[in-house]
């Protein structure tokens, strides 16, 4: 990892538009122009953290092939080094992300995270659980872990080959989606970029269910650095799938997930643009806090992700980086219930 800091220069380059000699024209909607003169770091290492996308797992009891293909950089994932690695960050309370464990693992993934949610000594509070809607099974296996308080939603990983385009629009899916809603639970959406627009549509059908957009819409960084075609026809069409996922009240972004993504020599500067992309479209209202531990690691230990995104968010409104931190995922994630 490079050096974090964002220089002023970079900055004007990135977000565009200012002119500080001058006066200030085209400041972000979120950036008070009092703060245009210095754009200076302000602290804010005081500001509490939920972790809304963390994983736990343990090989011995669950199979896990998308992360047992890589044992050297995931070779463990358990609560008690989260709590190691997480001292002196602030990180207040941590939402479980499933896994994509089998079918035939979910009940015994979901009684594991129940058991270590009521676990004190833990900052893992609540869960989101992995689920197949599309399956009929499904109905009596959410409505069972629905009564447990700690269970706050279902993620159904949508970029697998298992899972096609328009697969998350058959009848049966649509209906269990719904279902979440009528249970007060929530749906991760998890999409490749190149099918976000199928989340438009699950969405448009769902208009009780609260979802929640991750890793950014699973955007590549780097595009933002590419002068390739290819590159800018991706860009632009993450761009215009998040615009149309963010205009519906039900739905947040997570900021999460791209700094595994990022160039091997990454800064804060590298994350920056899309970052403040999903900020400025969702608003700060519709914006949480992902690690995506230990996922991360990939690019960045935890303290290094969660430094960078402080970084970032400095010069935004201090109210307005309480509600990405920690305030908006007690209302998305239902924490106080």
């Amino acid at each position: 990892m490079k050096n974090p800091s964002i220089n002023r220069r970079t900055f004007h380059q990135l977000v565009g538009g200012m002119a500080l000699a001058g006066g200030v024209t085209n400041l972000p909607k979120s950036m008070p122009s009092a703060q245009a003169e210095t754009l200076t770091t302000k602290s804010n290492a005081d500001l509490p953290l939920v972790d809304c996308h963390q994983h736990l797992w343990d090989f011995r009891t669950l199979h896990l092939e998308e992360y047992q293909e890589n044992p050297d950089s995931f070779q463990s994932a358990s609560s008690v080094e989260y709590e190691e690695l997480s001292k002196g960050l602030n990180i207040g309370k941590a939402i479980y992300m499933e896994v994509n464990v089998p079918v035939e693992q979910q009940v015994q993934e979901a009684e594991q995270i129940i058991k270590i949610c009521r676990d004190p000594r833990n900052k893992t509070v609540a869960a989101v659980i992995s689920g197949r809607p599309e399956n009929e099974s499904f109905v009596p296996y959410i409505k069972r872990f629905s009564k447990a308080p700690e269970i706050k939603g279902i993620r159904r990983m949508l970029k697998h080959p298992d899972t096609p385009p328009g697969h998350c629009l058959q009848p049966t899916f649509v209906k269990n989606i719904q279902l979440l809603g009528e249970l007060n639970l929530s749906f991760d959406l998890c999409f490749k970029p190149e099918d976000l627009m199928d989340g438009v549509e699950l969405v448009k059908k769902c208009p009780d269910t609260r979802f929640i957009v991750d890793h950014c819409g699973v955007g590549d960084p780097k595009w933002y650095f590419n002068s390739s075609r290819q590159a800018k026809k991706q860009l632009n069409q993450w761009k215009k799938s998040l615009n149309a996922l963010s205009k519906y009240k039900n739905v947040a972004c997570k900021i999460s997930g791209i700094v595994a993504r990022a160039p091997e020599e990454w800064s804060a500067e590298d994350l920056q643009p899309m970052i403040h992309f999903c900020w400025e479209t969702f608003g700060p209202d519709k914006v949480v806090f992902g690690s995506d531990w230990p996922v991360c690691r990939k690019r960045a230990e935890l303290d290094e992700w969660v430094n960078a995104l402080r970084e970032i968010a400095a010069d935004y409104p201090r109210e307005d980086q309480q509600k990405l931190f920690s305030e908006n995922a007690h209302y998305f994630y239902r924490l106080d219930s």
